[in-house]
């Protein structure tokens, strides 16, 4: 179900760690595209009540994005206002680099259940599920693009789950990423499933 890694550009113009989370951005896209494609109708089927199919674990991810991605706006903003440059490298904290371990795929035991905002409803379009991520993660690898340079490690951002948290602005990149290639795992597991289910039959 994966094809092949999408060619890895090196911009010496853009600060390492934002080269590397646009490299992780672009693995994303093409995965979602390839699931897409070998999917057929089995993307948008579920392989059991009260389980979401391949089409909805990305619907997710999209309505996540939706969320979050104003308020990486609004913090890089600021910070370019702010003067808030560094050139890195950024340490991060301990609790928040607890959390982006625990997000990593595959999934073992460490689930939160999604708040209702983001989760998918109705019947899904697997082309305009593709589609709007594609054009979500446009939009996200301009604003990876303008965090380069700023001071990543102090620079805060509000989670898209809670006003009442906040990551560090590159953590939150990495945060974001890393819950997506959760979902997407998510998504290509199920859509193994349905398809072993039916060549079974």
């Amino acid at each position: 179900m994966l094809g092949p890694l999408p060619e890895r550009p090196y911009d010496r113009t853009l600060n390492p760690e934002i080269e590397r989370l646009l490299y992780q951005l672009d693995v994303l896209v093409s995965d979602v595209h390839g699931l897409t494609e070998c999917g057929g109708g089995d993307f948008t089927r579920r392989p059991a009540p009260g389980r979401w199919s391949p089409a909805e674990a990305i619907e997710h991810l999209n309505l996540t994005a939706r969320l979050a991605l104003p308020k990486f706006e609004a913090a890089i903003q600021k910070a370019r206002a702010n003067e808030r440059f560094h050139p890195g490298p950024y340490t991060y904290g301990v609790l928040e680099r607890w959390f982006l371990k625990k997000l990593e795929p595959p999934v073992r035991g460490f689930r939160l259940k999604a708040p209702q905002m983001m989760q998918p409803a109705g019947e899904l379009d697997a082309a305009q599920v593709a589609a709007d991520f594609a054009d979500l993660h446009g939009r996200l690898r301009e604003l990876l693009k303008a965090a380069s340079g700023l001071d990543l490690a102090r620079v805060k951002v509000e989670s898209a789950f809670s006003r009442w948290i906040r990551y560090s602005l590159g953590m939150g990149f990495w945060l974001l990423l890393a819950h997506e290639r959760r979902h997407v795992w998510q998504a290509r597991e199920t859509l193994r499933q349905i398809q072993s289910a039916g060549a079974a039959a």
